[in-house]
């Protein structure tokens, strides 16, 4: 499924992107046959399903194939309007630039800026650290947040993306912080998707509309990330903000590469259809677990510009995994890459910060 939704809100997949899916399946499925001569991958569709296309190992290539053209198909094809709800409310759209609609009138661009302090933050779940985990000398993931929430402090952050928010760990901050930060998903849609959770600081910034875009992970088991509309409180300006991240080549998931490539067209899909439907400003954070080929395919295909991009859009001279991207109507300036002794003792990622500022009219 492609569409942007409320988690909680029946919505069906736009059909270019259930034929897109099904096809994943299927080619996986072919992938992990014993005749197709692996089984390490997991089957994720029927045991039925399984069965038939395990006698025909044939089938991986072409299924694969058949995606390819269907991919080129439906390229040239316009997508479809957004499904992206408020919570309890039939399946509704953002409207089009000029008009308004029950649900959400489009805002009119403020005449005073906005600025703010964004972040994206790879927390270091707490399995890692436990014993027998990869990095049992760490702090316990509840301990490891708290020194978190200090390095948020520190560089005032307003907004940030967390990845491996794991639930005890959101628990602590929610415990901790959660006067001061609201969050989402947060436990909204199960604990397990907690570890992409967008957080935001309360007396800034408010919630116009919740949402999440399923995105492969692992072996291309879906999960739903976050894409959140925020009003802020002083200006009026609203804005999209969108985190992720992309699956890693590792040794018990190897060769994630065609996974991490799907991933990404849909969060270049998500950010253009945005754009296009809203006019507004569009955030993205996350570990990509790529450098340059994230960098190059995003801003390639869609019109946002990293927060420490050149001048002019040039390629950043120091690239990470981790990223914070932004539309031309978002100005960046003092991109920090944090590895101070605080945040090697709270993760094995640096923590990225930059300054933005949202230009009014």
């Amino acid at each position: 499924m492609n569409a942007f939704i409320p988690a909680s809100t029946p919505f069906p997949p736009l059909p270019s992107t259930a034929y897109r899916g099904l096809l994943d399946q299927l080619h996986v499925a072919a992938r992990s046959s014993p005749m197709a001569g692996t089984s390490t991958a997991t089957p994720i569709v029927s045991p039925a399903v399984t069965a038939g296309v395990q006698s025909l190992p044939v089938l991986s290539g072409l299924f694969q194939q058949l995606k390819d053209l269907l991919d080129r198909l439906l390229s040239t094809s316009a997508a479809p309007p957004l499904g992206d709800p408020p919570l309890g409310d039939p399946p509704l759209g953002d409207p089009p630039l000029g008009a308004t609609s029950p649900g959400i009138p489009t805002p009119k661009p403020p005449r005073k800026s906005t600025d703010l302090v964004i972040s994206s933050f790879n927390v270091l779940g707490s399995s890692h650290t436990v014993p027998g985990g990869e990095r049992p000398g760490m702090e316990p993931g509840p301990a490891r947040i708290r020194s978190a929430i200090k390095l948020l402090e520190r560089h005032q952050v307003d907004i940030v993306g967390f990845q491996e928010l794991q639930g005890d760990q959101l628990r602590e901050f929610q415990k901790v912080a959660g006067e001061r930060y609201a969050v989402y998903p947060g436990f909204a849609l199960g604990k397990r998707e907690a570890v992409n959770s967008i957080a935001w600081r309360k007396d800034k910034w408010e919630l116009v509309r919740p949402g999440s875009i399923e995105i492969p992970y692992f072996d291309g088991n879906r999960r739903q990330m976050p894409v959140v509309r925020l009003r802020n409180r002083e200006t009026g300006q609203e804005a999209y903000f969108a985190n992720f991240h992309n699956p890693a080549d590792t040794k018990r998931f190897p060769d994630q590469e065609r996974w991490r490539d799907l991933a990404t067209a849909k969060q270049i899909d998500l950010v253009n259809r945005l754009r296009k439907e809203t006019g507004l400003p569009v955030f993205v954070t996350g570990d990509m677990n790529e450098r340059e080929e994230y960098y190059d395919t995003l801003t390639r295909s869609t019109e946002m510009v990293a927060a420490n991009s050149g001048p002019h859009g040039q390629r950043p001279k120091q690239m990470g995994i981790d990223w914070i991207f932004g539309s031309p109507d978002i100005r960046f300036s003092d991109f920090t890459r944090d590895r101070s002794a605080l945040v090697k003792r709270t993760t094995d990622h640096p923590m990225i910060v930059s300054k933005a500022r949202i230009k009014g009219v």
